[in-house]
């Protein structure tokens, strides 16, 4: 009719059209399943639509009006014509024509599948003889095995080989290009596929129905699941859509393609509880949301004293720095190292020196030695207190404590650098004391101030004159002298011996004064004195001269 009025673009729209009835989800291919569902309930039916049962129409996908490949060849078209294509009938209960199997043609038999079409024994022949009809089975889903082979057989295979990319389907190209191979006269530009809105009837001899969005072979309004994706279209949120089925937060975007689920403004990836929108993290992953769980990180501290309540690893920041305790390397921020620091969580201490449990800088006794710090001069070393000499070294370790020189155990006063012998033993070191030998003659009257037993050496013979048996060095014994009364401290003063026998003549009773043979000269004459002189007559004698002498000075 188009061409008849010479509207050639009403035509290829009218051919395009023939595509776009098959291409049933819109996306320019006609795949397979498209295919045989138009070529079952659409184009099988076509055949057998006029009132009389006998259609000169033809069926071909082309619309041209001739038969080229109505029976799979290039013979005219018959009435046996439209059977070869007109389908394997309706598997959904679904009535393609009048008959059960699409057709008109009073033709009830199977078409591949176990199912009876008519009476018991599959005719309509009245011969009921058979055995009472059983309850229906569930009809196989469709396509069967035996729905395909019949599709492959009087479609397909002579269709398939303008698939050129061995796609199983056909692209609006390949369409196109069947009608320009095989219509005679065949001039037209392929317009190229476009996108089209028009909703064709998926059933076009139904009345009942429509649409078959799964392409089951169940008309939608029939069908409990129309997009066959297992849940029923009561329950299904987008019946339609077999990606979809539920639409939690009632946004519009299913579930499966929802970046937020449950609508609480948290993506699905960040949310971890993305079907309940009251809950959105759970940082510990214990299965209650952080909003109740009052241990967020399952540290087993708290949240309310937990410093880090999302951080297992941490718990406190003790000098607040913002670094957590267990990484922070001075958790107390007193420049000392935690691992050097006897209180790492306390800046005001670093050390505790003797192990009591208090800190140096509060322990008036760091070395615990009993002595207060302030009077240690080793405050950290119990086994010392004091450095007497400033050497640096305590006074138990050195060997000389006053650094006089001296070693402590030679040292009569180790502590006190200005001494370091007591001669004498009198406590008093010998360099303050005014006798060093305590003979009770002081060091500048004392000839011997180290020797206690000597402090007088009259003849200087360097023999003190305790020990020296002469002392002023006349020859004559200290105890002749003193037998002989005179002086043994005076050289001047030495006994008399008249008749040089040896014997002082103080104490010789004859001294033979002027014999011969006595030694004395004949003309020395003393007198004996009468007595016996000794120490003691000696002293009177002296008393005497001493007084007279006395007696002429106060004369004078």
């Amino acid at each position: 009719l188009y061409l008849a009025n010479d509207d050639k673009a009403s035509f290829v729209d009218c051919i395009a059209d023939g595509f776009h009835v098959v291409d049933a989800d819109g996306d320019g291919e006609g795949s397979l399943m498209e295919l045989m569902h138009a070529w079952t309930f659409q184009w099988g039916g076509c055949a057998d639509c006029t009132d009389d049962g006998d259609s000169d129409d033809d069926d071909d996908w082309d619309d041209e009006g001739d038969d080229d490949w109505d029976d799979g060849d290039d013979g005219g078209d018959d009435d046996g014509g439209s059977e070869d294509l007109g389908g394997i009938g309706s598997r959904d209960n679904h009535e393609n024509g009048t008959d059960e199997n699409g057709t008109d043609d009073g033709d009830d038999h199977d078409h591949g599948d176990d199912h009876d079409h008519g009476d018991e024994n599959g005719t309509d022949d009245g011969d009921d003889d058979t055995e009472e009809p059983e309850e229906p089975e569930e009809p196989e889903s469709w396509p069967s095995q035996d729905d395909m082979a019949e599709f492959d057989m009087m479609f397909w295979d002579w269709v398939s080989q303008w698939d050129a990319d061995a796609s199983d389907s056909l692209s609006f190209d390949e369409f196109w290009q069947i009608n320009n191979d095989t219509e005679e006269d065949w001039d037209f530009e392929n317009p190229g596929w476009s996108e089209d809105t028009t909703d064709w009837d998926q059933f076009p001899f139904d009345p009942s129905e429509q649409t078959d969005t799964d392409m089951d072979g169940m008309g939608d309004n029939s069908d409990t699941d129309d997009d066959n994706d297992g849940v029923p279209d009561g329950l299904d949120a987008f019946p339609l859509d077999p990606t979809e089925s539920a639409d939690l937060d009632g946004d519009g975007i299913g579930d499966n393609s929802d970046n937020d689920t449950d609508g609480d403004g948290i993506d699905n990836d960040q949310d971890d509880f993305d079907s309940y929108p009251n809950a959105a993290a759970d940082n510990d992953q214990d299965g209650v949301d952080d909003a109740s769980d009052s241990d967020d990180d399952n540290d087993g501290v708290p949240d309310v004293a937990d410093w880090a309540p999302m951080d297992a690893s941490e718990q406190y920041d003790t000098d607040g720095d913002g670094v957590g305790d267990n990484a922070d390397t001075d958790d107390d921020n007193d420049g000392t190292a935690d691992a050097d620091d006897a209180f790492p969580l306390d800046a005001s201490e670093n050390a505790d020196a003797d192990g009591d449990g208090v800190g140096d800088n509060s322990d008036p006794d760091d070395d615990n030695d009993g002595t207060p710090d302030g009077l240690d001069d080793f405050p950290y070393d119990a086994t010392e207190q004091r450095d007497s000499d400033g050497d640096g070294i305590g006074d138990v370790a050195d060997p000389d404590r006053d650094e006089d020189g001296y070693l402590n155990s030679d040292d009569a006063f180790p502590m006190n650098a200005n001494e370091w012998m007591d001669t004498d033993g009198d406590n008093i070191g010998d360099n303050s004391d005014s006798d060093i030998d305590g003979d009770s003659v002081l060091n500048d009257d004392d000839w011997a101030p180290l020797d206690s037993a000597e402090w007088m050496d009259t003849d200087g013979d360097g023999t003190g004159d305790n020990a020296d048996t002469d002392d002023d060095g006349d020859t004559y014994s200290d105890d002749d002298e003193y037998s002989c009364g005179t002086d043994s401290k005076n050289a001047n003063s030495a006994p008399s011996d008249f008749d040089g026998d040896g014997l002082c003549d103080a104490l010789d009773p004859e001294d033979n004064r002027g014999q011969a043979g006595a030694g004395a000269a004949p003309d020395v004459v003393q007198e004996s004195p009468g007595f016996t002189p000794g120490f003691a007559s000696v002293l009177a004698v002296v008393s005497l001269l001493g007084a007279a002498a006395l007696g002429r000075r106060e004369e004078d």
